[in-house]
């Protein structure tokens, strides 16, 4: 890849700000980072599920001594959610049954086991994504 370099006669700034968020927008940024990381996560489990599926589906016709081009035409009928907007559209029609999954009965159920009472998310102000 090539180097950037400035034109002649062009000079190049750059800035460096510092935040210092109060307590509760240290709060607000906390939850917003581990909402996105539950979302980056739950994609891409998305994505390796639906390629795990589609390789059982190309041995599955592999075994049944298909053609190469049925075998490949089957593991295509499974969809790959690879971009931006058709991961959105995904989440956006699985979100509820998303969130209802990690919220059962008042509890946050997070990886590794360990769980919150809705009362201690209440008293830490943490939301659901």
């Amino acid at each position: 890849m090539p180097r950037f370099e400035i034109p002649d006669g062009w000079r190049m700034e750059a800035f460096d700000f510092a935040l210092d968020p109060t307590p509760a927008q240290r709060r607000a940024l906390a939850s917003h980072a581990g909402a996105r990381r539950f979302a980056f996560n739950w994609g891409l489990g998305l994505v390796k599920d639906r390629l795990d599926v589609a390789a059982r589906v190309r041995a599955a016709a592999l075994t049944e001594q298909l053609p190469d081009s049925e075998v490949e035409r089957l593991a295509r009928t499974v969809v790959v959610p690879w971009t931006l907007p058709a991961l959105r559209k995904e989440w956006n029609a699985a979100k509820s049954a998303v969130v209802d999954g990690v919220f059962k009965g008042g509890v946050l159920r997070r990886a590794g086991g360990s769980r919150l009472r809705a009362q201690e998310l209440r008293r830490r102000q943490i939301r659901s994504p």
